[in-house]
């Protein structure tokens, strides 16, 4: 099923229509900004051969840098679920440095264009308020500095 060309065409017809201002990345992926937010959104398969369903996966990065330790920490774990579109998460950069992500994923294979356009557009301004939240309690820099 994962027919990732297809999947990608209506992906990008369906932002198109819907945002003002879609941009595609040097690694193929869309992306939709708002404030300080911008969420990026990739259609993948989701494992391998000819019958995986193709998935899109839709992520921010809410800060980087951030200062790591036990409250962080425990922040994420208890609630990294408290969102209906979004999931929060953490990334060891190669620096060493730790990123916070906001994430969600959508079957891709039988999308339409209303349930793309309130995905995106959910998670991006909870990003755009999160960030901001986030980042007074734990510091770091958010995607795009105001």
């Amino acid at each position: 099923m994962a027919d990732i060309e297809r999947v990608r065409a209506t992906v990008e017809r369906y932002l198109k229509s819907i945002f003002n201002q879609v941009t595609i990345d040097s690694d193929g992926d869309y992306s939709v900004r708002a404030g300080s937010a911008r969420v990026f959104i990739r259609p993948e398969a989701a494992g391998s051969g000819p019958e995986a369903p193709t998935v899109l996966a839709l992520w921010t990065i809410l800060l980087r840098n951030v200062n790591a330790g036990p409250e962080l920490y425990e922040h994420i774990a208890f609630h990294a679920d408290d969102y209906r579109f979004g999931h929060l998460s953490l990334h060891r950069a190669s620096d060493g440095g730790v990123t916070v992500l906001f994430s969600h994923q959508l079957l891709a294979d039988y999308l339409d264009e209303p349930e793309l356009g309130f995905a995106t557009s959910a998670l991006v301004r909870t990003a755009d308020e999160l960030d901001d939240e986030l980042q007074s309690r734990f510091g770091g820099t958010r995607f795009h500095e105001r």
